[in-house]
């Protein structure tokens, strides 16, 4: 019942300290982050000890089988025009490195939540390829292909090569 709201825009340079400095608890069940752009970035930078379960929005318009992301920038500002983020992939990878695994897609196909390596024994742990969703289901056939398409034609970095 202890209710703090903090005016702060996040980025990566200061998420801990907003994080931390802001809390009394030892521990953090559930975090979720969708900020709309620089996600990743900020999540990579986050002090994943003391969280159990993370929830990260990716973006299923960059697609399947891909390690995506957007260039950081700390003044990004999203215009609804399915640039954002970064792909499952690229989630995955980063929370496995952070010994997290994935085990659920939610219906929508836009968050993502893993639970720490040493609480994950009970669940199944979910491959990013298999799980991925594309959020088709909101969009006609023409509209998923513009999206798609214009998503394509954006900058961003593969974590692949």
């Amino acid at each position: 019942n202890n209710v703090k709201i903090i005016n702060n825009k996040i980025i990566r340079e200061n998420i801990n300290e907003l994080i931390f400095s802001n809390i009394n608890e030892k521990q953090i069940d559930f975090l979720s982050i969708d900020i709309d752009g620089n996600d990743y970035w900020v999540l990579d930078k986050i002090n994943t000890d003391k969280i159990n379960i993370i929830c990260s929005e990716y973006n299923p318009w960059i697609g399947n089988n891909t390690q995506k992301v957007m260039p950081y920038d700390k003044n990004f500002i999203y215009k609804n025009d399915y640039y954002f983020g970064a792909s499952l992939h690229s989630y995955v990878n980063l929370l496995n490195s952070k010994n997290f695994d994935l085990v659920a897609i939610d219906s929508s196909g836009t968050n993502a939540f893993y639970i720490k390596r040493n609480f994950s024994q009970p669940f199944e742990i979910l491959s990013a390829t298999k799980s991925f969703k594309k959020p088709s289901g909101f969009y006609s056939e023409d509209r998923t292909i513009k999206i798609e398409k214009y998503v394509r034609n954006c900058k961003f970095i593969d974590l692949d090569v």
